[in-house]
């Protein structure tokens, strides 16, 4: 037992293997649970990913034996430490493997020694299969299992401590949104400990969450009429009006930690300003103003977009995809009487050649944009094309799009063309519902036939998350009745095949549903090429389930 209390991280499997090998007896539980609860948060930084999972499963093993080694009365001192370090990994964990392991504990601990605070509820809503699913763990059972008050602020302080300096940028994402939903079950304490206490040494999450937080405070305020200021104290809203300052002072805005601070400062300002705060003059809102008199300006009005346009040829893959979303997000007054030249700039963006094939989130970035400004002007089918999307630059619009679903580029990062693929999808599906609702007529059977074929292809494919895409979008298009998508090639053998009443029971996310269903689709001859090639592309992948 002495070597093992010696741990203090001096490696993952020492610390795992030793964990799993301890049988904790009657005198030693005192020294033995403090590093049992410090075991179950072990994570290690090494390069691009971390150790440390061994060390947490090895550690719900030993919480697993508490159960049946301890007698009720010998662990009561510590069951509160001991239910929440377990509930914490059970929906906090970033292995799924830990997170079932944690739960698997918990019920064990509730079965055996009865002591766990609200144990039976808390089991019932994170049992082993539910803590399956992260997105889940973190934005619903939190929520549920937070609402007990044994559990509620050290589910606050791991998340703070823990998560949203994570490494992993998703968890970090889902843990300020989950920062957002606990605070009303303790805004006091969010408010005066939490948000007051970041700083921007995990810069990213610690913007995001004092974001997260902010918003959730005003919502909180706004159901008793009382504004957000009066959760927090003036030093806690004058730390959240100087950040841009800091991060702009600090150059930080700039290089690799840039392409994090700029979208996490716009969220902040974002949910800001949905908060209400009272910023005047701030640096952060005078830049707005002078941006709203620059765009209120014709003369400025096109040389912005004449700007942004220049932009999407920069040798730079992030301005490009800034530019591109810019574009996208421009309201109607700004491309009216220039949404051709947006129409050619984002198509020529959208294009892949051999000289540019590693700008894919350029592409994938001005796709996206392209159905926006679409959706944005408008459809008029005798309109300008300066003005409109009409008969005389609609089929550009789907040849830019239907040519980005051929979008195959790999690189180190895998099959990195299905992000552009993706965006493309999404896009046909709006600006075809737009186009059905204001002016079908600008549907021809050539353009509907060719974008029902890829969709069939990318569904017949081997990733199950791009899979799913393609088919929930060919199923939103085939089973449209407002508006009606006419020309689809062969409707009523679709509707057999794809009935509108069993939309909701398939799961294209698994290859063993979907691909019966895909098959089906060889026997109608318009479809079998396409149908043939994505199987073709699945049979040559790596996973044996496709």
């Amino acid at each position: 037992m002495r070597p093992w209390l010696r741990c203090n991280g001096s490696g993952s499997c020492q610390w795992g293997g030793v964990s799993a090998q301890v049988e904790p007896s009657g005198s030693t539980y005192v020294a033995v649970v403090p590093v049992i609860l410090k075991a179950l948060t072990y994570d290690e930084k090494r390069g691009a990913c971390s150790l440390g999972s061994n060390v947490r499963d090895a550690a719900c093993y030993v919480c697993w034996a508490f159960a049946r080694a301890y007698d009720p009365s010998e662990l009561k001192p510590y069951v509160n430490q001991i239910a929440s370090a377990l509930v914490i990994t059970a929906i906090f964990d970033r292995n799924v493997t830990c997170r079932k392991a944690a739960s698997a504990a918990f019920q064990e601990n509730v079965g055996r020694q009865g002591t766990f605070p609200h144990g039976i509820d808390i089991l019932t809503a994170a049992d082993y299969f539910a803590v399956g699913n992260l997105n889940n763990c973190y934005l619903t059972i939190s929520v549920y299992i937070a609402g007990f008050e044994e559990y509620t602020k050290p589910m606050i302080d791991h998340l703070v401590s823990r998560k949203i300096n994570h490494w992993d940028g998703a968890i970090r994402d889902l843990a300020t949104k989950a920062l957002h939903n606990l605070t009303p079950q303790a805004p006091d304490y969010m408010a005066k400990t939490v948000a007051t206490g970041m700083d921007l040494h995990g810069r990213h999450g610690a913007i995001l969450a004092c974001a997260e937080i902010t918003h959730a405070l005003y919502k909180l305020g706004a159901q008793s009429n009382r504004p957000v200021t009066d959760f927090l104290s003036s030093d806690s809203i004058q730390s959240l009006k100087g950040i841009h300052q800091k991060l702009s002072e600090r150059k930080q805005y700039r290089g690799f930690g840039g392409e994090l601070m700029r979208p996490a400062v716009c969220a902040l300002i974002e949910k800001l300003s949905l908060s209400k705060f009272p910023f005047k003059e701030d640096p952060v809102i005078r830049t707005s103003k002078r941006v709203t008199c620059f765009l209120l300006a014709t003369e400025a009005k096109e040389q912005l977009v004449s700007q942004y346009l220049a932009a999407l040829r920069s040798p730079e893959v992030l301005t490009r995809c800034g530019c591109a979303l810019a574009l996208g997000s421009l309201p109607r007054f700004m491309i009216h009487n220039k949404f051709q030249q947006v129409l050619d700039g984002l198509q020529e963006a959208c294009r892949m050649t051999q000289k540019e094939e590693g700008f894919t989130e350029a592409r994938r970035d001005a796709a996206t944009a392209l159905a926006r400004v679409c959706v944005t002007a408008g459809v008029r089918a005798q309109g300008s094309p300066d003005c409109f999307l009409c008969e005389k630059n609609v089929a550009t619009v789907y040849e830019a799009l239907l040519d980005c679903m051929n979008d195959y580029t790999m690189d180190s990062r895998g099959d990195v063309g299905a992000w552009v693929r993706a965006a493309a999808m999404t896009g046909l599906l709006d600006v075809t519902l737009q186009v059905a609702g204001s002016a079908p007529e600008l549907l021809s059977p050539v353009i509907c036939q060719r974008m029902m074929c890829c969709l069939a292809q990318q569904a017949a494919e081997k990733i199950d998350r791009y899979r799913a895409h393609a088919g929930s979008v060919f199923l939103q298009l085939l089973h449209s009745t407002q508006p009606l998508v006419l020309h689809i090639p062969h409707r009523e053998e679709l509707l057999s095949i794809f009935p509108p009443d069993g939309v909701e029971s398939l799961n294209w996310n698994a290859a063993s549903q979907a691909f019966p269903h895909v098959a089906q689709l060889l026997r109608l001859p318009v479809y079998q090429y396409h149908t043939l090639l994505g199987l073709a592309v699945s049979v040559g992948g790596l996973t044996e389930t496709t």
